[in-house]
């Protein structure tokens, strides 16, 4: 049952069911096809029938993909997946947990990397990993800390700390 159709020359544009599984209301393009559906199952979705551009679902968006699994899940197949721009000198990402936040910062052409921007959290750094699965940081390569940069150890004790299993050099 379709108790709400308006209809084009060529087709549905907008219709609204009385149905209680599946499209319960889309909106149709001049050729009849759906650019934006609403589901029984919480879904709405946007974008082209075959490969829809965005949806929504629950808590989560998905750009490029139609099971999002993060808040925001982007899938694109070019290099460049998304672009955050500025209209003024500086433009940057805030990254907040329970504790502290870190930024990634570009300011007229210098990209910044900040750990622990206001100081919340004692013994703060910024890690460099590879080869790894955790986020904790207990195997960083490089390590930069107030105190020094560390390689290979993720405490360095003076400016320059390089770590090799047979000899300790400090510098």
């Amino acid at each position: 049952q379709t108790p709400l159709s308006i209809t084009g020359a060529s087709g549905s544009l907008f219709s609204v069911t009385d149905n209680f599984s599946g499209s319960l209301m889309s909106v149709s393009d001049v050729s009849g096809i759906p650019i934006l559906e609403v589901h029984d199952d919480d879904r709405v979705v946007m974008g082209s029938y075959s490969s829809p551009g965005l949806i929504v679902t629950g808590s989560k968006v998905g750009i490029g993909t139609s099971v999002p699994n993060a808040p925001l899940h982007v899938k694109s197949s070019i290099d460049y997946i998304t672009r955050f721009e500025s209209t003024d000198t500086t433009a940057g990402i805030v990254l907040q947990d329970s504790n502290a936040s870190g930024r990634v910062t570009n300011t007229n052409g210098n990209l910044i990397l900040s750990s622990d921007v206001n100081n919340e959290v004692a013994n703060s750094a910024i890690r460099f990993m590879l080869d790894t699965t955790s986020n904790a940081g207990g195997s960083a390569k490089v390590v930069i800390r107030e105190a020094g940069l560390g390689i290979n150890t993720a405490s360095p004790s003076n400016p320059l700390h390089v770590y090799h299993a047979t000899t300790d050099t400090v510098a």
